[in-house]
């Protein structure tokens, strides 16, 4: 793939048969597993929301009131459909292998599915997913529109399942260049017209480097201003999901100099071992809404009371791994009488 770089792992099957990537060498903890181009990618983001590219709007997928209205997964979705039309040789090979359907809830099932789902944490999950997406079709697809229902949803699938999600900077490297770039130019201007001392021209360029730094780091963390950036890379979303790579947070991330997502390793692999990023601290409902799969032992799932639940301190109480929080334990006790009959209310 274009822009890929993953010298020490290949596309494999797992035991399972599902397609991921394994280490074709030993792979030490830290060390990269697979690290994509930002240029290679497509991504969409906060930044973005207001104004459609010019290139899907001559292609007649969108105007600017469409591109906003799609929200983040819609303006993603269109990008993917617009890179798989012009079948570009960078992303061709990458969207051929994409699947051609999919299993998650809001793919896979019907509304009357949905109404069946006895879990309401999943059960609310899917239909706000689904009224999502009902949502982007009424934003985007027209009897104008190069684009179909069909060929929507899978878009929409798509973004779902292989996407990922993170902050975003004040600028991009290209951006940060030209203003590095000028700022050295007028401290070479400054000397050579006479204008100060070179001392002085070198500390106004180093004053202008690091704001640019600074105020990239500080922008980004700021979550008041709640900028994002959405982002499907090719390659890094051939990579499964393991729990105990999200205990150790193995996420895509963006090298801000070298302007390239990456995956380190977890920890150490052997020579045909799966490698893993992690996808967040998920439950299994909210892996299977998401992704569309379960994991057996996961550290992070949770479950959540119904709220007709005879034991009125458990109704919509949710309890994890490690057990309920401090204030439910209270309730419970509290209404029960002691430890031992609230014990007793929750196997009954």
């Amino acid at each position: 793939l274009e822009g890929v770089s993953a010298p020490n792992v290949r596309v494999g099957e797992n035991a399972a048969g599902v397609r991921g990537l394994l280490a074709s060498t030993s792979i030490k903890k830290g060390d990269p597993l697979i690290s994509a181009k930002h240029g290679t990618t497509l991504e969409t983001t906060s930044l973005d929301a207001k104004k459609a590219p010019r290139a899907l709007k001559d292609a007649g997928y969108c105007d600017d009131a469409s591109w906003l209205a799609a929200g983040w997964e819609g303006r993603l979705a269109l990008l993917l459909l617009k890179a798989r039309a012009d079948a570009s040789p960078d992303l061709k090979p990458w969207v051929e292998a994409l699947p051609t359907s999919y299993d998650v809830p809001a793919y896979a099932w019907s509304d009357a599915d949905v109404a069946d789902c006895a879990y309401a944490p999943l059960k609310n999950t899917v239909a706000s997913q689904k009224q999502q997406w009902a949502k982007i079709e009424a934003a985007l697809v027209s009897p104008a529109a190069p684009l179909t229902k069909a060929d929507l949803r899978w878009a929409l699938a798509t973004v779902l399942t292989r996407s990922f999600s993170g902050p975003l900077e004040a600028s991009s490297p290209k951006q940060r260049l030209a203003v590095v770039g000028f700022a050295a130019w007028l401290a070479g201007g400054y000397v050579l017209g006479g204008f100060g001392e070179p001392e002085t021209a070198i500390q106004g360029f180093v004053a202008v480097a690091l704001s640019t730094l600074l105020s990239d780091f500080f922008v980004s963390r700021n979550e008041e201003l709640d900028l994002e950036r959405h982002v499907l890379a090719p390659g890094i979303d051939y990579l499964n999901h393991a729990s105990a790579a999200a205990e150790a947070d193995a996420s895509a991330t963006l090298d801000y100099f070298s302007d390239e997502f990456s995956v380190g390793a977890h920890r150490d692999y052997a020579a045909g071992d799966e490698v893993y990023a992690s996808y967040g601290r998920k439950s299994n409902a909210q892996l299977l809404a998401n992704y569309g799969f379960l994991e057996t032992d996961n550290p992070f799932d949770d479950y959540v009371f119904p709220d007709a639940y005879p034991f009125p301190p458990l109704r919509g109480a949710k309890v994890t791994r490690t057990g309920f929080d401090e204030r439910v334990a209270k309730a419970a006790v509290a209404h029960a009488g002691s430890q031992d009959a609230a014990r007793e209310q929750l196997a009954a």
